[in-house]
């Protein structure tokens, strides 16, 4: 069995928002999705809008951003995640 991380963002839904995960890795910073569905890999969109990490490993150790917006704003909220020795 393979330990999985989950991101949930809680919002009104009938604000149609624009979600959009990123994460900061070393020298990187990547869109992993926006307003998708579907998975990339080991990354998917759960739901509306969270983000879901299966099989995770020291190297998902991040900052992952979430920017909701709409015509009028926008929010982030951050997260991080740490993952420490054998999972």
């Amino acid at each position: 069995m393979s330990d999985i991380a989950i991101f949930v963002l809680k919002g009104d839904i009938k604000l149609q928002l624009t979600v959009e995960w990123d994460v900061e890795l070393p020298s990187i910073i990547t869109t992993l999705f926006c307003n998708c569905s579907g998975q990339h890999g080991r990354f998917s969109v759960v739901g509306e809008s969270s983000l879901r990490i299966d099989s995770v490993t020291e190297a998902d150790s991040a900052l992952y951003t979430c920017r909701a917006s709409n015509q009028q704003d926008f929010v982030d909220a951050h997260a991080l995640l740490r993952v420490q020795g054998n999972v």
